[in-house]
């Protein structure tokens, strides 16, 4: 005689008869076996390294190709610098630089010097510089040589070394002895963005001491392609210390052509 099922027996049949239905239908709707906990991801896509050397030689010949077509420009700088180990206070500096042949003339803004102004050269034949103080000093002028102890008193550079010339020369520099070294560059950080690039390289001064400093960083404007700033960070008394800082405002330009 056959045995009926009780209510309870049926309802654990008829449980476990939709759960193994339901797992056939999970496994063909997750695939094989052992993806079952596995989501579907978009293809990664590895990207070739940069070549840093090659596009830092694009944008330093790119610069000094745009240096070279100025003959006209102007900017305020704001600069503070470490001399004989203290900092000035934060000096601010309108400047006007021409081009072939080059002349300078800058004329200080911050509230400690305000007035004070300088021309470089002082005439076609005689590389002077006229100097002016600030307030009632204006008045007077005096003639220094650039290198001079008073003209250089808060200064790291002459007067002509002045301008994005010199700062692009200079960097242009730095990186070919690197180059010319055989050494590996050393990036702190490389970024473009269509606001600003920005280069930040050290350099083994330790080693080579015919290097400018131990590192330099670069904001360049990329329309442009001329600095908005540089810092300079070099060894004072056995540890590396900013020792120039320098930001540009371009008010003015004027290129050949």
């Amino acid at each position: 005689m056959r045995k009926k099922c009780s209510g309870f027996e049926l309802t654990i049949f008829l449980s476990f008869s939709i759960w193994l239905g339901i797992m056939a239908w999970l496994k063909d709707l997750l695939g094989p076996e052992n993806h079952s906990a596995e989501v579907s991801s978009p293809p990664i896509c590895v990207e070739e390294p940069l070549n840093y050397q090659d596009r830092l030689d694009d944008i330093v010949n790119d610069m000094i190709k745009r240096v070279d077509s100025l003959i006209y420009y102007s900017f305020v700088m704001e600069k503070v610098t470490l001399k004989g180990g203290v900092y000035s206070d934060p000096e601010l500096i309108y400047a006007e630089i021409h081009s072939m042949p080059k002349r300078v003339h800058l004329k200080w803004l911050d509230s400690s010097h305000k007035g004070q102004q300088a021309w470089w050269p002082a005439s076609k034949d005689d590389g002077r510089l006229i100097a002016t103080g600030p307030g009632w000093r204006r008045f007077f002028k005096i003639k220094l040589h650039p290198l001079s102890k008073l003209a250089m008193k808060n200064s790291l550079h002459p007067i002509y070394d002045m301008g994005f010339d010199y700062i692009t020369a200079m960097f242009s520099n730095q990186l070919g002895l690197v180059k010319e070294l055989g050494l590996k560059l050393d990036i702190e950080e490389f970024s473009e963005t269509e606001d600003k690039i920005t280069l930040d390289i050290r350099f083994p001064k330790d080693r080579y001491n015919n290097f400018y400093c131990y590192r330099i960083k670069v904001d360049i404007d990329p329309e442009l392609m001329l600095p908005t700033k540089i810092v300079i960070y070099d060894n004072v008394d056995g540890s590396i210390k900013m020792t120039e800082n320098y930001s540009f405002r371009i008010i003015d330009i004027r290129r050949k052509g």
